[in-house]
């Protein structure tokens, strides 16, 4: 018996827009030739049947709701994903200003986001751990990866005609964390990838570490941090060679990746779930390991600033260093205007504005920081000792590619000049 579901909504799933939702029973393989909703073949064709067949009034940000009805219900132009001529996806990192620059790039005026609804989560949340779409039936089923490329572009909604063509953005951080993700992202868009551009913000990944490490579990204090990094640290030590780091003279699979890296906790992990998340796609961030350890509280902290492999891993899937932008957090707090000029110069096709009245707001909008102590002189020494390695190579990979970046800045954000950036200590939300 094999039962396929392709639905839509979504509710406390996190993902809005169409969810494509499939259920494989007894193992038979997918065959959606004849059971998918057909692929819009016309962007343009906003009808009736569309609205109703792909979206629900609950499982959407209102931002999309509202430009739903007043193109359903009006004879205003609107326009689609599709019919755009770029597209913008941030990737990372967790805890690094990703919700500053969303609200920042909202001042440019073909930039289309939603202050409800950032991020998508929909390589992560609703291909792999939702609908356990992978990587080889993407690959082994061309009807299943062009409907999940035009259900992915429509995550958007219409969008009330502009006099220039407007630019989707999204930023999700989660999409540099798992490492199937920039692979899944080039298979579903690999007829649109010269339109996509990618964004990257970098923090010092010591207090990258330290925020994370907060916002994993609230209950957690300052005089824990130093347990919690020196178990990782440990089990760094042993496996990194073996199943995290990216060698670019053979572009691993993320498969092979796993699978050492699994061997290599099963061993060394003492019992601990480490990087589980991350090897396993069918686990979500609620579930427990036998001994009801939690997965999300072992997904890595440490191992989340070690950015080079992360940013290798594009490369390797197939990304352009041409088409990624890098800034920093120190960046977006001293600048935020050259930012904005660095991205309209290299990224933005065509002219843009700024608002400067949303640029003047959205200054007051920035989460203010809650100071949770300091970290303890050892373990900042310590972290420091870990990274300095790591963070030399992440330089070596800029100066290797073409990037859009200023090195410097990402040089004295990783504590690598006179002016670095101080690991501080305190965690912003």
């Amino acid at each position: 018996m094999r039962m396929v579901i392709v639905g839509v909504g979504v509710g406390d799933l996190g993902v809005f827009g169409a969810l494509l939702l499939v259920l494989i029973v007894n193992n038979f393989v997918l065959d959606c030739e004849a059971l998918l909703e057909p692929t819009l073949h016309d962007p343009n064709n906003l009808s009736t049947d569309v609205y109703n067949m792909t979206y629900l009034p609950d499982s959407i940000p209102k931002s999309v709701s509202q430009n739903i009805e007043r193109c359903r219900k009006s004879s205003t132009v609107c326009s689609l994903a599709h019919t755009q001529d770029q597209l913008f996806i941030g990737t990372g990192f967790q805890k690094c200003g990703t919700g500053t620059l969303a609200v920042l790039l909202r001042c440019i005026n073909r930039v289309v986001t939603f202050p409800d609804a950032k991020e998508f989560h929909f390589f992560d949340k609703t291909l792999l751990y939702n609908a356990g779409i992978t990587l080889d039936m993407l690959q082994k089923n061309d009807s299943l990866r062009k409907y999940v490329r035009d259900q992915y572009l429509l995550q958007w909604g219409p969008i009330p005609q502009q006099p220039l063509p407007w630019i989707p953005l999204e930023i999700t951080p989660m999409y540099a964390v798992q490492e199937d993700i920039p692979y899944l992202m080039m298979e579903v868009l690999k007829e649109i990838r010269s339109k996509v551009k990618l964004f990257v913000i970098v923090r010092n990944p010591i207090s990258r570490a330290y925020s994370g490490y907060f916002q994993a579990q609230k209950t957690r204090t300052p005089s824990m941090f130093g347990s919690y990094v020196e178990q990782e640290l440990d089990i760094l030590d042993k496996c990194y060679w073996d199943g995290i780091f990216v060698n670019p003279k053979v572009c691993p699979l993320p498969s092979e990746n796993h699978a050492h890296l699994r061997k290599c906790v099963k061993t060394y992990g003492k019992g601990f779930p480490w990087f589980g998340r991350t090897t396993d796609y069918k686990l979500k961030k609620t579930d427990h390991d036998e001994h009801g350890v939690s997965y999300v509280l072992y997904e890595g902290l440490i191992r989340r600033g070690i950015y080079r492999d992360q940013l290798q891993n594009y490369l390797c899937a197939g990304w352009k260093a041409e088409n990624i932008l890098i800034t920093t957090l120190s960046q977006l707090h001293t600048d935020p205007k050259g930012v904005l000029k660095m991205i309209r110069d290299n990224l933005i096709e065509g002219p843009s504005t700024v608002s400067n009245e949303c640029f003047f707001e959205s200054q007051h909008e920035q989460k203010g920081s809650k100071t949770q102590g300091a970290i303890d002189a050892t373990v900042k020494k310590r972290l420091r000792n870990f990274y300095r390695p790591h963070n030399e190579a992440f330089i070596h990979l800029l100066h290797s590619h073409k990037f859009i970046v200023n090195i410097n800045h990402v040089e004295a954000e990783l504590g690598l000049t006179s002016t670095a950036a101080d690991d501080n200590d305190h965690v912003n939300f």
